[in-house]
């Protein structure tokens, strides 16, 4: 327990001078923007976000990266199909 206080004594003693650059949220943003799911790594390693933040915005990056890949799945089927029968009446079978 009382290490779990100073760990949070030391996280507050940091200042936004003393955080690295990759701490920095926009910096994390960028990231999670960028790379999806992948720019989650930054965030869960940051010591002064709350765990409440961390959960909540894990669930919707890897809710709406979920959807992504649903939809581009669903656009691929479309296309597909719509190339088959491009390539039907140019061959003309």
């Amino acid at each position: 327990m009382a290490e779990k206080k100073n760990q949070q004594l030391e996280i507050e003693r940091l200042t936004k001078k003393d955080m690295p650059w990759y701490f920095n949220p926009w910096v994390i943003t960028g990231t999670i923007l960028g790379f999806g799911a992948f720019g989650l790594i930054p965030l869960w390693m940051r010591p002064a976000t709350k765990l409440r933040i961390k959960v909540l915005v894990s669930l919707v990056v890897i809710g709406s990266t979920v959807g992504f890949l649903l939809g581009y799945a669903r656009v691929y089927k479309i296309l597909s199909s719509h190339y088959e029968e491009l390539a039907r009446i140019v061959t003309g079978r």
